[in-house]
């Protein structure tokens, strides 16, 4: 079976589903409640971002998430005139962000757009005049840079001193290397040759690297490669006595291991929220284990 939990501790009353026994992308989707379908036009959507704040920096990409979900790209021109309202606003981080914003089955609905912009005293009947913005166009699909993640892994130091003592280790509490790397990185979001954390993405759980996930110093993660179709395990998969876990992220997956069940589990590196499920699909398919334990992180 397999059981959603919040932060790092199981559900006590988890709903499950049975690896071998149905469609497992069919019991998956029980894990997301399920969504109350608004039908929100383009302006009645921008007449509520006006209402709200885009200086949060959780809530814009939040936002993003929604308009890209219901309009795709035709709610990009939407997001980024909203997104302008802050001084905070990148035009290149925006088309970035909106690049990586791919469909979520457990994101934020058009509901909490509508909730958050009558927070912010937004009614029905409070239209602004302001036409809808229809100017500008989506970003294209960023450039494939699995060849960029490729020669990113190759040259990294698998060393446990040298990993451990990286400043976001260090900060996390991790002393060896867990699976990682350490290697100058270049991009967008880390920066220009960046002493980075770089954490492999292996097709199917253990075959080649499909992609890395890179963390600089400040915690800033960018990835190059894919995610989809692969994860990171880590801990004995050779063990079926002991429990098995799916984990947002690197650093959560070496605590439940290693810290927590003081090596006695075996835990996926999901690399985001929206692949959790998926992974958890991939173990069942790989490994089998008896049940797999889902944790979903509170933000």
């Amino acid at each position: 079976s397999c059981r959603v939990a919040g932060g790092l501790n199981p559900d006590p009353a988890p709903r499950t589903w049975q690896p071998g026994r149905s469609t497992t992308r069919q019991q998956a989707s029980r894990f997301s409640p399920p969504a109350t379908r608004q039908e929100v036009s383009l302006e009645l959507a921008w007449s509520m971002l006006q209402f709200i704040p885009a200086e949060d920096r959780s809530l814009w990409v939040k936002i993003g998430g929604i308009l890209k979900d219901e309009f795709r790209d035709a709610g990009f021109p939407l997001w980024d005139e909203w997104s302008q309202t802050s001084e905070k606003y990148l035009a290149r981080d925006a088309s970035t962000v909106w690049r990586s914003l791919g469909r979520n089955p457990v994101r934020a609905s058009l509901g909490s757009l509508i909730f958050l912009a009558k927070e912010h005293g937004w009614t029905p009947d409070r239209h602004l005049p302001e036409p809808v913005p229809k100017s500008r166009q989506a970003p294209p699909p960023g450039k494939d840079t699995t060849a960029y993640a490729l020669r990113i892994w190759l040259s990294a130091s698998t060393e446990d001193a040298t990993v451990g003592s990286h400043p976001y280790a260090v900060r996390k509490g991790i002393t060896w290397a867990a699976g990682a790397g350490r290697a100058p990185v270049t991009g967008r979001v880390v920066g220009n040759q960046t002493d980075c954390l770089v954490v492999p993405i292996r097709t199917d759980a253990t075959g080649k690297v499909q992609g890395v996930q890179c963390i600089n110093p400040a915690g800033a993660k960018q990835t190059f490669g894919r995610i989809t179709g692969g994860c990171l395990v880590l801990g004995n998969t050779l063990d079926g006595r002991i429990p098995w876990y799916v984990a947002e992220g690197w650093a959560s997956a070496v605590s439940v291991v290693f810290h927590h069940c003081k090596g006695n589990a075996v835990c996926a590196v999901a690399f985001g929220r929206s692949n959790l499920d998926p992974t958890a699909e991939i173990l069942e398919r790989v490994f089998d284990p008896p049940e797999i334990v889902v944790l979903r992180e509170v933000d």
